[in-house]
């Protein structure tokens, strides 16, 4: 019998990393001062819920709550209209309540579960708006090699098509005035994405990168 000792970094050579995946997401389009979201299946603990929440400019977001521990702010963006990031890791529960300063006259939740992932930014959110026909981030620059890439806009127009740059729309809400895209598994680069609006119409657009599960540090012990 022999015992032999891999580094980690040998055996990245032979085994992919797991990488980051969708799970599911569920949306709501309403009004007031809170809305509810409840996911279909209660998510596994650890996976990572983002909150897409998009409504008036002059009210923003006083806190996330439900299906996970706690919810921190990754990106926000106020000038025409509000829209808002936050991320979460999930403990138990699958209904998640966001908060507003204000009654909203309209609401626009989407709240999405991610595997592998978690709510460290890398590099820094951006903001963008506009009053053209297209929606379109900022662009952000990352460094790690396996991000999940998260955007999403709110407008006064409607969504007419997008995302681009080979984003991934999320399906729950795409009928309304705030959608969201991701994209997975992004190496170190640049990116952005942009929406097709049924008008033009001012609006607001976020994009943050977070990264993916590390992979395990140390080695791995062999017996043959």
């Amino acid at each position: 019998m022999r015992l032999t000792w891999l580094p980690t970094w040998l055996l990245a050579l032979a085994l992919p990393a797991a990488g980051v995946t969708f799970v599911q997401s569920n949306a709501m389009n309403g009004s007031g001062a809170s809305g509810v979201v409840t996911l279909g299946t209660a998510p596994a603990a650890g996976d990572v819920l983002m909150v897409l929440v998009g409504n008036s400019a002059s009210i923003t977001v006083t806190g996330v709550t439900g299906a996970a521990a706690s919810y921190a702010r990754l990106a926000h963006s106020s000038v025409n209209r509000n829209m808002e990031i936050w991320c979460g890791v999930a403990t138990s529960g699958s209904a998640v309540t966001v908060n507003l300063t204000g009654s909203a006259g309209v609401l626009v939740i989407s709240v999405v579960q991610f595997h592998n992932a978690t709510c460290t930014v890398d590099g820094s959110f951006q903001a963008a708006t506009g009053s053209v026909i297209t929606a379109t981030t900022g662009t952000v620059t990352t460094t790690n090699s396996s991000d999940l890439v998260i955007g999403a806009w709110k407008g006064a127009g409607n969504y007419a098509s997008g995302p681009t740059a080979g984003f991934t729309g999320i399906s729950s809400n795409t009928a309304f005035s705030s959608t969201g895209a991701y994209l997975l598994n992004a190496g170190a680069g640049s990116y952005s994405t942009s929406w097709g609006l049924s008008g033009a119409s001012v609006w607001d657009a976020v994009l943050v990168a977070v990264r993916g599960v590390p992979q395990q540090s140390g080695g791995t012990l062999i017996v043959w």
